[in-house]
């Protein structure tokens, strides 16, 4: 007897009928709709990691900003490093370990600063807090050209900074450009007349120009605005003293909060050497440092 499931035949090939096909049809868009599901929500869970990353980054930044101030160095380094960790573009961050690394002053720090400057630019070229540190960098290696050309750029791409103008003034006076620095400087105390830095290194151009008077008064001015534990303060009185004598020097106070001795005098601020000064490092300013 022929066993009939070895029968030629006995196992037709089933032809799709409608019915099937549709089915079949039903079947891959469910499959199609499940992927694209598994899709979304793996994009969704990329968006919340990277939310929670960027808001980590952010806090972590200000965290590094507040060390900075308060003069932990250490923790501050801690924070923006552990920020570019989670954010690899986060340029501020950068900008805050270039500063940081200006501040210890020797050639490791130097070397350190440029090349936190130099990923920076690469990252975002058109920030300008990285040529206004650049310029910093040239101003402490003692190049005062490239560090002139460097906050120049960086005054054009933030015209309205008061950190950037103050910086640039400094290097103009430095530069021996009198004219040039006191239009700059004038135009940052014009949006920021409580500018202590800013009003020094006016007060500067006045004093290198002759202008005994407004020098005086100038001085006097930063002494009221700059603060008590600033160490320029000294400094600054005793070439006070020198413009205006004795009496005018123990009237100081009145000194600093009179009118300015001409009309067209704006508000200026002092601060400790006999050159011009740029800004303090700040991580999240773009403050220079002293020279």
């Amino acid at each position: 007897m022929i066993d009939r499931t070895h029968v030629h035949g006995a196992h037709p090939t089933p032809r799709a009928t409608g019915r099937a096909r549709a089915l079949r049809t039903a079947a891959l868009a469910a499959l199609a709709l499940l992927v694209a599901a598994r899709a979304l929500a793996t994009d969704a869970d990329d968006e919340v990691r990277k939310l929670a990353a960027f808001r980590e980054s952010a806090s972590l930044f200000d965290s590094a900003a507040a060390a900075a101030r308060r003069g932990d160095a250490d923790a501050a380094h801690r924070a923006f490093a552990r920020a570019i960790e989670l954010d690899p573009t986060f340029v501020e961050a950068m900008v805050g370990l270039a500063r940081l690394a200006l501040e210890d002053g020797d050639a490791a720090g130097l070397d350190e600063a440029r090349a936190w400057l130099e990923r920076a630019a690469r990252a975002r070229p058109d920030y300008p807090k990285v040529p206004a540190t650049q310029a910093l960098l040239a101003a402490r290696e003692g190049d005062t050209a490239r560090a002139l050309d460097a906050i120049e750029r960086a005054h054009r791409l933030a015209p309205d900074d008061g950190e950037i103008a103050t910086n640039h003034g400094a290097l103009l006076i430095e530069r021996g450009r009198l004219a040039d620095a006191r239009k700059v400087l004038e135009g940052a105390l014009r949006r920021a007349p409580d500018d202590a830095l800013a009003t020094y290194n006016l007060a500067l151009v006045d004093d290198l120009e002759g202008r005994v008077d407004r020098a005086a008064w100038g001085y006097g001015r930063f002494l009221t605005l700059s603060s008590q534990a600033d160490p320029a303060r000294a400094e600054v009185r005793a070439r006070m003293q020198l413009l205006l004598g004795e009496v005018a020097a123990d009237a100081a106070p009145a000194v600093s909060s009179a009118a300015p001795p001409s009309a067209d005098d704006v508000a200026q601020t002092p601060d400790s050497e006999n050159g011009s000064r740029a800004g303090a490092p700040s991580p999240e300013s773009e403050g220079g440092t002293r020279r």
